[in-house]
């Protein structure tokens, strides 16, 4: 991640976390609708991702896009939440074949897969009440293609950490 007084993702979360205010119940939902689909499809959510002000860039758009439409379906952030494989670790502390498996589809994604396959698992983050840093989400998913896949490894070792760690889930707001 960059630095804080250079990074374009920070501010964009801060919106975004407060969306529901910012754009009310229907911009909520008009980014729900847009999960999983490439920027700016439906139209309605495109007016209310554009409206938060997202990161421009070949690679940082689209993941704020995915990262906006996600936090549509489960407003929990935390800006300590980790990465996403920490977040799915902490539910593996409940349910761990399940998170394993999310785990699995989710590592095997390329970046076009990556929206639904983390769509998948948002619905049981969310039933569990457990956060997901959407910042970090971000710029890892602007990295997802990589070489080396430096974000799935560390992913896969944030995971096996956290479904056994005694993490303090605290820190987190909802948006």
């Amino acid at each position: 991640m960059g630095t804080i007084a250079s990074d374009p993702v920070a501010p964009f979360v801060r919106r975004l976390t407060d969306a529901r205010a910012r754009l009310g119940p229907g911009g909520v939902a008009a980014l729900r609708r847009g999960s999983a689909r490439p920027v700016g499809e439906p139209a309605s959510a495109a007016q209310a991702f554009f409206a938060l002000g997202p990161p421009s860039g070949t690679r940082l758009e689209p993941a704020a896009w995915v990262a906006a439409t996600l936090w549509a379906r489960h407003e929990l952030h935390g800006n300590d939440a980790g990465s996403f494989g920490a977040s799915l670790g902490r539910l593996a502390r409940n349910d761990r074949a399940v998170a394993e498996r999310l785990l699995g589809r989710v590592l095997a994604s390329d970046r076009g897969e990556a929206a639904a396959a983390l769509r998948r698992c948002i619905g049981l983050l969310r039933d569990r009440t457990i956060a997901i840093d959407y910042a970090r989400l971000t710029w890892d998913l602007a990295a997802w293609e990589h070489d080396g896949k430096d974000v799935q490894r560390r992913w896969a070792r944030d995971f096996y950490r956290s479904s056994t760690d005694d993490l303090d889930p605290s820190n987190t707001t909802k948006g």
